[in-house]
């Protein structure tokens, strides 16, 4: 297998329509180089501060673990939207969010300030990351989100 490489990309990469394109090109040349990439992604630009606002003005009384959930659409949004800027360069993009089967990231239950479960997290990586790099597509990670064992949504 070729290296592995993981790229983040963060809010001030990902701005708009623009700067997807323009990272999914980067990753273009990456594969074409025989890298094998694992993307991880933030939200869009200002996207988790409009989320913030308007969870506390929906609901000024929201949970942590309402907030996590909330807060972790940017990340699932901004996955979507990168893994259709990879399609279109002609690559296969995985869309891996704490709903997919290929989740691997286990946290603890504290919401807004979640710590990995370190073992079970790499464990989890080489069983289901791994192998679809293997396959030659792109795992497209929301960043800052884990799952608890019970399958609630976390924030780091």
């Amino acid at each position: 297998m070729t290296d592995i490489l993981v790229i983040k990309l963060g809010g001030s990469v990902l701005r708009d329509e623009v700067s997807l394109r323009k990272a999914a090109g980067v990753v273009k040349e990456v594969v074409q180089k025989g890298f094998r990439p694992a993307i991880v992604v933030s939200a869009l630009k200002g996207m988790t501060d409009n989320i913030i606002a308007a969870t506390k003005k929906t609901n000024p009384d929201a949970s942590a673990q309402e907030m996590d959930e909330a807060m972790s659409m940017g990340e699932r949004t901004t996955a979507r939207l990168f893994a259709s800027a990879l399609v279109a360069e002609g690559l296969e993009p995985v869309v891996v969010d704490p709903d997919s089967e290929y989740w691997p990231i286990v946290t603890d239950d504290r919401f807004t300030d979640a710590n990995p479960l370190v073992e079970e997290t790499k464990g989890n990586v080489q069983q289901k990351i791994k192998p679809l790099l293997e396959e030659g597509k792109v795992p497209v990670m929301c960043g800052f989100i884990g799952r608890t064992d019970d399958g609630r949504i976390t924030r780091r």
